[in-house]
C-alpha cells in the first residue's frame, strides 16, 4: 500500500522544533531551499506570516505523472489555504477584507 503523499507543508508545521528524527528532512528535504529558509527564520524568531509550501515530493510526482497534477494535490492546497484563512481571519477572494497571498517559484 502506497503511503499518502505529502504535497503541502504548512509554515505551522515548519515552526515546530525539529526532533533528531525529523531534522534535516523537515525543511530542505520537503520544502526546498525557500521553505528551509522560512523555517530557519521562524526558528530564529523573525516574524513570518502563516503560509504553506508545495513540497518537492509534489514536484517529483508532477513530473512522474507526465506533467499532470497528482491526485490529491489540489485538495491539500485548498486545505492549507483554509488553515491560513483561519489564522489570518480573512478569506481568499473576499472583496471587503481579502486574504492577500504571495507566490514564490522555487524553480
Amino acid at each position: 500500500m502506497r503511503k499518502k503523499n505529502t504535497f503541502i507543508c504548512s509554515v505551522n508545521w515548519i515552526r515546530q522544533k525539529p526532533t533528531p528524527k525529523t531534522a534535516g528532512i523537515r525543511c530542505a528535504g520537503c520544502s526546498g531551499g525557500k521553505g528551509a529558509n522560512l523555517a530557519d527564520m521562524t526558528r530564529l524568531g523573525v516574524p513570518v506570516p502563516p503560509g504553506l509550501t508545495v513540497t518537492t515530493e509534489s514536484c517529483n510526482a508532477f513530473l512522474e505523472a507526465g506533467e499532470e497534477f497528482p491526485e490529491g494535490i489540489w485538495d491539500q492546497v485548498l486545505e492549507g489555504l483554509k488553515a491560513v484563512e483561519a489564522q489570518m481571519g480573512r478569506k481568499f477572494g473576499d472583496f471587503q477584507d481579502p486574504l492577500l497571498v504571495s507566490c514564490r517559484s522555487g524553480a
